[in-house]
């Protein structure tokens, strides 16, 4: 079960979830491809006398930049499996973390503008982020989510109903 699922309250309901984009994945997988390729590379040229000669006596340490490679891509992909963008019929949900949790939370009734930005790349491939400010210095953005005038479409008609 999910956070928004278990942060409900009695009586609310969940209307929708705005997933990421697909194309946020992109550079997580790019990475991860380069990062096979060299550790591949690393692996095939350790017996090499020209990386030995190179590097010296410190040639093992090209074995550690694929290590931290897969460190940083591993990281990267939790912890954008770990973001969740929901609206209920009371309040707008953002969450994101796994080891530190952060939650942001705007009532409807505290939400006064919703807007939405896309970059040219965005536009091509339907991704865009969604602002939503509120009473006070209160913003939430939902970040790199798919089809955001959508996403804008469905919040503006719940706060409507309000």
């Amino acid at each position: 079960m999910s956070y928004v699922e278990n942060s409900l309250s009695e009586g609310e309901t969940l209307i929708s979830r705005f997933p990421l984009h697909t194309f946020v994945y992109t550079s997580v997988f790019v990475l991860f491809t380069l990062n096979i390729i060299l550790f591949v590379t690393v692996i095939l040229g350790a017996g090499n006398e020209g990386i030995q000669s190179f590097f010296g006596d410190y040639y093992y340490l090209t074995y550690i930049v694929p290590v931290l490679l897969f460190i940083y891509t591993s990281a990267r992909l939790i912890e954008i499996k770990s973001i969740e963008f929901a609206l209920t019929d009371r309040r707008v949900i953002k969450k994101g973390g796994v080891f530190r949790r952060e939650s942001y939370e705007l009532t409807l009734e505290s939400i006064e503008t919703v807007s939405f930005s896309q970059s040219i790349l965005g536009r091509i491939f339907r991704f865009g982020d969604i602002i939503m400010t509120g009473k006070g210095n209160a913003i939430i953005l939902f970040k790199n989510i798919d089809k955001p005038l959508v996403a804008k479409k469905i919040i503006d008609e719940n706060l409507q109903r309000d």
